[in-house]
């Protein structure tokens, strides 16, 4: 009962800023909310956002579509709430400037698989050696813009993809002090994109071939469980890592989405 009308609090207060303010004002006061909503650290209120957002998504003319819509996309949109709310929940430690993490871990830092998510906004699921981003992972800028590839002591080096904030496969090739440092051409690579996608209340966001998904992906589910790992031809088929919304893991090779301990 107390956490329904916490969400009705919550709407009322929506639209009613709807009423007393202006268009403009309006929406500045909804986006504010709507990104203390995913800074907070208070994951009772990202759920109400996500909620809000399954309910007025469908509704046309509406200013918390167009505000929706301005967060790139309603995908998007949901995948950051829920990253938000995922990695608040039971973390299995979280830094001294806020951010969380969860995953592996070994001497009490992070170590194996796992995802961080910054106060900033940013986020890696990925290889840890030690404390550092170190090995092949996915980090994703607030802008929308995705890096895939290999890191050393948190440093972009090795073989590397980036897209753009539209998906957009930019660069393929190798970097070095987080640089690129090749020439490259986007000729024969039409068909790789970094997609955020819609599976239900589900949400994919990873690299895609032809529309499925393929390469390295994070699939996660509204109950708050995340998998990251290698994807073939839109199933789960090499390594990767289960962490589960109380925060427990499993690490080990997927053949065709089951588990093959």
């Amino acid at each position: 009962m107390r956490s329904s009308i916490k969400y009705s609090i919550f709407i009322i207060a929506l639209l009613c800023s709807m009423k007393v303010c202006g268009q403009t004002d309006s929406e500045n006061m909804i986006k504010q909310n709507i990104k203390e909503a995913l800074l907070q650290n208070n994951g009772d209120r990202a759920q109400r956002s996500y909620n809000a957002w399954k309910e007025y998504a469908n509704k046309t003319d509406t200013i918390v579509e167009r505000i929706i819509k301005s967060c790139n996309n309603t995908p998007t949109f949901k995948s950051r709430v829920l990253i938000h709310w995922e990695m608040n929940t039971n973390p299995t430690f979280t830094d001294n400037n806020g951010g969380k993490y969860k995953g592996q871990t070994k001497d009490g830092v992070r170590n194996g698989l796992g995802a961080q998510y910054w106060a900033s906004e940013d986020f890696y699921w990925g290889e840890w050696k030690g404390g550092n981003r170190s090995g092949y992972g996915i980090y994703t800028w607030p802008s929308g813009s995705v890096y895939v590839g290999h890191f050393s002591n948190s440093i972009r080096v090795g073989k590397g993809t980036y897209y753009d904030k539209t998906g957009t496969l930019i660069y393929y090739g190798e970097y070095k002090d987080n640089e690129s440092i090749e020439t490259f051409s986007l000729e024969n690579y039409s068909a790789y994109k970094f997609s955020v996608s819609n599976y239900g209340d589900d949400i994919y966001m990873g690299e895609t071939k032809d529309g499925k998904r393929h390469g390295k992906g994070i699939y996660m589910w509204a109950d708050g469980d995340m998998w990251y790992g290698s994807w073939k031809e839109g199933s789960r088929d090499g390594y990767g890592i289960l962490v589960k919304n109380d925060g427990t893991t499993r690490a080990g090779t997927w053949k065709e989405n089951s588990y093959t301990p």
